[in-house]
């Protein structure tokens, strides 16, 4: 079982705020689904969180982490943080397998915002990589991942906020959010979606 939790944002910059939990979503699906993994809920996430009075510019450590996968029923937590240095951003994350005792960092850099999604999508193999499964259940996971259907990051970050928005009960913000997400780009499937439900 595992859970990702949304990364920190240790730049001083608060315009990236919105890619913390923008990236917890992302890798939630990157890292691939599996009958034999189970994958914790961002909502389900969001709520041990908000039970634990953790938000998001809390910085994290072991104990906390320990309490979240306590409460939230798993094996493994996926945590981390982001800074910005110039156009550059630099992604830090920890798996940490509670049940074996053991933890692995991974590294990942985007030369600027518009290499983000990939560099989500690298950071996602490796932690596939280190999480204590056989290499035939990294197979299937591999194989079962989807990756962010829109390129646009302007249209990620309208669609995070929306999602934040329709989550907290602010629906008529959240439709706001998820149309000028679909504005920036036209073939966001998730964004119509969730359009729809606000």
């Amino acid at each position: 079982s595992l859970a990702i939790l949304p990364f920190h944002n240790a730049s001083s910059d608060a315009k990236l705020d919105w890619l913390g939990s923008s990236m917890a979503e992302m890798l939630s699906t990157d890292v691939g689904q599996s009958a034999s993994v189970r994958m914790v809920s961002t909502d389900r996430v969001g709520q041990v969180l908000k039970d634990l009075r953790i938000t998001p510019q809390s910085s994290l450590d072991q104990g906390t982490v320990g309490r979240i996968a306590n409460l939230s029923n798993v094996d493994t937590v996926v945590w981390g943080q982001y800074a910005q240095f110039g156009d550059h951003i630099r992604i830090d994350a920890t798996i940490q397998d509670l049940k074996r005792g053991h933890s692995a960092t991974v590294k990942e850099d985007a030369a600027s915002e518009k290499e983000l999604l990939p560099a989500v999508d690298r950071l996602a193999a490796q932690i596939r990589e280190q999480l204590s499964v056989s290499k035939s259940l990294q197979k299937e996971l591999r194989e079962h991942a989807f990756k962010p259907s829109t390129t646009s990051i302007s249209a990620l970050r309208d669609y995070d906020q929306g999602l934040q928005q329709l989550r907290g009960g602010s629906f008529a913000d959240a439709v706001k959010n998820f149309q000028g997400a679909i504005e920036q780009d036209s073939q966001f499937p998730l964004a119509y979606s969730k359009l729809a439900e606000s």
